[in-house]
């Protein structure tokens, strides 16, 4: 399923006059590897590379004014604590914000707030502490326009950017960190991406693979969470970018420990495994004398035909291999959940109602291989596939 998309990636950045590519971490660490397995091998002159950005690191040095957009992108929402909220702006230590939101009736950094007390600290903090939050994201833009620009991010050529999906938010991201740097970003920089729901406006090009030609028949096949649990990296999240004694800017990422939830689960495996399925690919393609550039069309139909068989009826091993990887919806990391749990048949039928139904399963088809006995399993994966077809079917919206 990836070949198809990093081969679709490689030969529109030829076309495109894209010189250097910045695979986004943490999705692009394998899709890294195997370009650059596939650029060797076709002699293309393409230069790859692994920029160590999130949207965690990414959204504050983007901030300009503190818009409605500004909160979104920030991944702020009710539930979430003072505390939290704070420490996203780099306000956790600043005595004088403290102070002020205590004054606003904010006692607890603890306590999670509700709507209308969310609602209540936006407006603080636009009214009173705006200046702090310009501040503290001018400084953040300051340090990530540095690793930037090590990583030769401001040449004069095209480059390209990335990543899965699913909204462009981050290139909208990169767009608002650097363009008074760099007011030649838009004509300069390139978005390539699995499939894009919705796209950012003059922030740069943006193509989905998804959404050309024959790719577009994967549209229904697409679990946004599945193709995360695929493409997870070997390191953790990025939380922002400092500088180091030397004057260096560098990425400070999360730890990565023993005991991470998708180490322990085989992330390492389901890497070499790629690897060593792109390298038997290469090597049977040069035995044939073909250039594996060449065929994209006929990597999208199999692609095609291997995403529909995985996802609408996978085998019990599959959907325990995948079904059981710990996924992170939020971009904190904080809390991890199984994309497609055993379900009982009560949650089963809430997941079928519900407009909410990923709460239950992000990969209902592979919950049902899970929860149910073969027999029983293939009936409820029959029935479920036109259902799932269907404009009424509530999850038809989702990833």
């Amino acid at each position: 399923m990836l070949l198809a998309y990093v081969v679709w990636i490689l030969a529109r950045a030829r076309a495109s006059g894209v010189k250097s590519l910045y695979f986004l971490a943490r999705d692009g660490q394998i899709l890294l590897k195997m370009a650059r397995k596939i650029i060797r091998h076709s002699g293309l002159d393409l230069d790859a590379r692994y920029l160590f950005v999130s949207r965690q690191s990414l959204h504050l040095p983007g901030i300009q004014d503190l818009s409605e957009d500004d909160i979104k992108s920030l991944g702020f929402h009710t539930d979430q604590t003072v505390g939290e909220i704070l420490t996203r702006l780099d306000l956790s230590d600043d005595s004088t914000a403290l102070k002020l939101l205590a004054d606003a009736g904010f006692k607890s950094p603890l306590a999670k707030l509700t709507a209308q007390q969310f609602s209540d600290l936006t407006s603080t903090l636009r009214s009173r502490h705006l200046e702090h939050v310009i501040e503290n994201a001018a400084r953040q833009r300051a340090v990530l326009v540095d690793y930037l620009r090590q990583e030769g991010f401001f040449c004069e050529e095209k480059i390209g950017i990335v990543d899965l999906g699913w909204k462009g938010g981050l290139q909208r991201s990169l767009y608002a960190a650097v363009q008074s740097h760099d007011p030649t970003f838009v004509n300069r920089v390139h978005g390539f991406y699995y499939r894009l729901l919705s796209r950012p406006v003059g922030v740069g090009t943006l193509e989905s693979y998804v959404n050309e030609g024959r790719a577009a028949s994967l549209a229904p096949f697409i679990r946004a969470s599945l193709f995360e649990a695929i493409c997870a990296a070997q390191h953790g999240t990025t939380i922002s970018h400092e500088r180091e004694a030397n004057g260096t800017a560098r990425p400070v990422r999360a730890p990565y420990a023993e005991n991470d939830p998708a180490r322990v689960w085989g992330v390492g495996l389901q890497q070499d495994t790629i690897k060593a399925f792109t390298d038997e690919v290469l090597a049977n393609l040069g035995t044939a004398g073909q250039n594996i550039l060449e065929l994209g069309p006929d990597l999208t139909e199999a692609s095609f035909l291997v995403l529909r068989a995985l996802v609408s009826r996978p085998t019990l091993k599959e959907a325990e291999a995948m079904g059981s990887f710990p996924h992170a919806a939020s971009q904190f990391h904080r809390e991890f959940s199984e994309i497609a749990p055993r379900l009982r048949l009560d949650q089963l039928l809430l997941a079928l109602t519900s407009n909410k139904n990923s709460v239950v399963s992000e990969w209902l088809e592979g919950s049902i291989a899970r929860s149910f006995p073969g027999p029983i399993a293939s009936l409820l994966l029959a029935v479920l596939a036109p259902i799932r077809r269907s404009p009424l079917y509530p999850s038809n919206k989702r990833l």
